[in-house]
This record gives C-alpha cells, structure tokens and sequence, in this order.
C-alpha cells in the first residue's frame, strides 16, 4: 500500500524510517520528533525493510508491527499529551498595513490593489493597538508597519507606536515594533525615531544593483538601488545597527542565493531573509517569474556549504535558521511553518489592511475568508468568526495529504496565501520535503550546522524575532551532538 494512502491517526502515529549513511533517521510524523540510530540497530529491521510499506525510501511503522515498541524505545520519544497541542495560543503579531501607496513600482508586487489608494487613520489603528495588547500572552506582542511603503506615513506611525507604548507600559504587556520598507526614503528624523523605540527593521533588497533593478523599478521603469545605497552610505551605521535584509526570490536570483547573501554581508549586513514570489497583485502578471523548487532547493544547499564552510558565522540566515529550529526544537514558533499545528494565521497572528479590512494574514488573497472589518468588529471577535476556525482547523481538517507526510510534524502544510484552504503549494512542499531531509542528513553527517545555530540567541533564529523557551528534548539531541564535537563518538546511538 502507498504510503500516502495509509492510516496515520493521532492515536497511533507510525514511525517512518530513512537509511541514510550514518545508520537511519528516524521520524513521528505527527510530532516532528526525530533520532539518528546508529548502524546497530539495522538489525531490529534491516533483514525485511525491503517488504515494509515504502515511497521514496520512507518506510512505514505501525503499532502493530512487533518491532514498533522497541524502534520508539530507542528513540526515547516523548508521549503525546494531545491537551495541550490543542490549546489556543494568544495574539503575537498584528501587521498595521499603513497606506498601500508606494514611491516605487515594483513589477511583481503582491500588494497592488489597483488605482484605488487607503491611507489608515489614527484612530481605527489605536483601536486596534487597545483591542490587540490585552489578547497577547507572555511573549508580548509585535506591531509590523507594513505597506505599501509605510514609511510614507511616517508621522502616523510615530502616533500609534507612543500609543501603543504608552498602553502596554499600562497593561504591564511588552510591545516590540518592525517596519518593512525599501530603504528609500529615509530621513535623520525617522532614523532618530526608529532608533528610539528600537525598531526591528527589514530593508526589501533583491541583489546587487543590475539584479535588484530588474524588477524593482520607479513607475518609469528606472531602477531603485541607487536610492538605497545613497541612503546606505548616509546612514550605515543605522543600517548594520538594526536593519535586515528581506530578499523576493524569484526565477531571476533563485540560483544566486550564495551570491546574493555574500554582497549583503560584504555591505555589513548580519540578517538575511527571503519569501518567494508571489503570483498576487502584479505578481499574477509575471508567472514566467516563477520559482521552480529544485532550483531554490540547489541553490540553497550552496548556501548551506557555506555555512559549513564557516564562511557565514557572522550572518543570520532565516530561511535556514527557521529550518534548524524545527529540527532541533519542537517549539516550532515559526508563523509559516509551525510543523503539526496550525499556522500563525488568524490565531498568533492577524492582519489589518489599509482599508479597515481584517485579515488572518496579509498574503491571503481570498476575500471569502476575511476575517471582518475594523469598524464593525474588535480583534477577538474576528478570530472567533468561522473563517478563523477553518484556518486554524486547516492543517487538521482540509489538508488530508498531509496527514500522512513524513514531514507533518516540522512543516506545517504549506502556506495558505499561496494555496487555498483545501489545497496545498506544490513547490512548498517540494522544498520542504527536500530541504528537512537534506538538513538531517548533514546533522547526522558533521557538526557545522548545530555549530552555526549555536552562534545565534534564540531570537535571531526566528524570522518573527520572537524568542521562545527551549525544553528538554532539544536539551537531550544536543548533548548527543556535543559529545560528537567533544571527540566521544557514539555514532548516534539513540537519545538520552
């Protein structure tokens, strides 16, 4: 039977089963807990693996097999306490989308809505702000400006970000503020200010000048990366203080990621991030841009020889981070990617666009799923509406093919913004698949990627910077690893 099609329950999650050079991965699924064994245990189920329920080199364990007990006990998985796995989590993140109006034109902007311009107003955004803070838990919570450019609405920001503020120090809440913006239109008043309220900030950069202009254009079509670097050299140290790099990859810079990451670091920048291309607002024009996953994929696993290499030990690089903290915790904290939860949408997180409208996230295109509208709703109402429980119930309910992946537990589905709420993205889920396997892979295999990790606090691993606590069983596959790089070598022989 495929393994695709074969029962997976929450009751009784199977085990699947990846030989590898080191001896073999084993992975639950429904959790995302995983070891490396050592060559000594081939002999549990080596002789027949070839007649067990198999694709791609996965195979399958069920409880019923008489093997099951011992290949858990070897792996010290912990038991599934299905309580608190369903317990909601409170708000993290609001994005406060300021205007949709922008100084530049960017030929695959996902946020072109078009000739009609919002502006949002102090007052709908600081009720907001006052609805937001009481629903954030101990984490706090993080207001995104967002655009748009926001920084075109500087002075409103400025507002919401002292009254927001003003209303945590209260509530006795903790409130941390990001802005994402192009970098072009900064000023000594809004560096002051930003630098004050110690903003995160993301600066939307595709490459070196001939890369980055190729679609990121003025309205006439000039390219844009002159007004960054013109800003760049007027406020650099501002720029390495607290500014990171947030990179579109699109068909036209995928096999260039290696390089890319090597000119921003060459600047002075310590945090590289990027999103994929998306097929919304002008996007939806541009399909021949495109990102084909093994190419992402390809370019990526450069990225990681690098890393390896020790050539990136002063860069934090998201989309790998991220990838480590899923492995390597299961406090999956990452919005997009929370493994066998649901994604952040409408419950850690929630979007407000220009126009009043209330969105599980800002990428989710479907208006059948809004969440409702700021002047006729508050915040908690809207993650109650039924659009929010199908959201939240997505990965659950509508994503049947996931149920059964080897990788449920450390994905999460894909995203909803760029699928639908019953289907998944296909080139998602190839990077996924690829990438975790990769990724555990070279953990079994070396020492420089744990290494790597280890060099960032636990905030600068996530690309919501937002810290987290780290338990026991990440505690327990360290010290496994840490003897390795001690000189005691066990082979991975099982976690304790």
């Amino acid at each position: 039977m495929n393994i695709c099609q074969a029962s997976n329950t929450r009751d009784h999650p199977s085990l699947h089963v990846i030989p590898i050079d080191q001896g073999f991965l084993v992975i639950r699924p429904i959790t995302g807990d995983w070891a490396v064994l050592n060559q000594l245990a081939r002999e549990i189920f080596a002789p027949d693996l070839h007649a067990i329920e198999s694709q791609a080199g996965h195979y399958r364990f069920i409880p019923s097999d008489a093997r099951y007990e011992r290949l858990v006990e070897l792996c010290e998985f912990p038991v599934i306490d299905p309580v608190s796995r369903k317990e909601p989590k409170p708000l993290e993140m609001v994005i406060l989308k300021v205007t949709n109006r922008c100084n530049q034109a960017c030929r695959y902007c996902y946020d072109a809505t078009g000739s009609v311009n919002h502006d949002q107003n102090a007052a709908m955004l600081m009720k907001v702000v006052a609805e937001a803070l009481p629903l954030s838990g101990e984490k706090g919570l993080s207001l995104l400006f967002h655009g748009g450019e926001p920084l075109m609405k500087f002075e409103l920001i400025k507002k919401i970000t002292r009254f927001a503020q003003a209303e945590a120090t209260k509530l006795g809440k903790t409130v941390r503020f990001l802005v994402q913006t192009n970098g072009s239109i900064l000023t000594d008043r809004a560096v002051s200010f930003l630098s004050e309220y110690d903003f995160g900030i993301g600066v939307s950069l595709d490459g070196w000048s001939s890369l980055h202009d190729k679609y990121r254009v003025m309205r006439n079509g000039s390219g844009t990366y002159h007004l960054f670097e013109r800003n760049f050299m007027r406020y650099r140290e501002f720029f390495m203080s607290r500014c990171g790099v947030m990179t579109t990859v699109s068909a036209g810079n995928v096999d260039l990621l290696y390089e890319v990451i090597r000119h921003f670091q060459t600047l002075g920048f310590r945090t590289w991030n990027c999103t994929l291309y998306d097929m919304n607002g002008r996007g939806a024009e541009c399909h021949e841009l495109a990102v084909d996953a093994d190419r992402y994929c390809e370019s990526m696993e450069r990225v990681i020889a690098g890393v390896e290499r020790g050539e990136f030990d002063n860069v934090a690089i998201h989309p790998l981070l991220s990838l480590l903290d899923n492995l390597l915790t299961d406090q999956r904290t990452h919005m997009c990617m929370p493994g066998a939860q649901s994604c952040g949408a409408a419950q850690r997180l929630v979007s407000v666009s220009a126009d009043g409208s209330i969105d599980a996230c800002d990428i989710v295109e479907d208006r059948s799923l809004s969440l409702g509208h700021v002047k006729h709703t508050t915040l908690q109402e809207s993650l109650g509406t039924p659009n929010a429980k199908k959201i939240t119930t997505r990965h659950e309910l509508h994503l049947t093919r996931c149920h059964h992946c080897t990788w449920l537990g450390v994905c999460g589905g894909t995203c909803l913004g760029r699928s639908s709420l019953h289907s998944i993205n296909s080139t998602d889920c190839r990077i996924s698949m690829r990438m975790f396997e990769y990724l555990l892979r070279r953990l079994a295999a070396s020492d420089g990627l744990l290494a790597y990790y280890n060099r960032f606090p636990k905030p600068m691993r996530r690309a919501n910077a937002l810290s987290s606590v780290v338990n026991a069983a990440l505690t327990r596959r360290l010290n496994i690893f840490s003897r390795r790089v001690n000189g005691v070598h066990h082979e991975y022989v099982r976690l304790s």
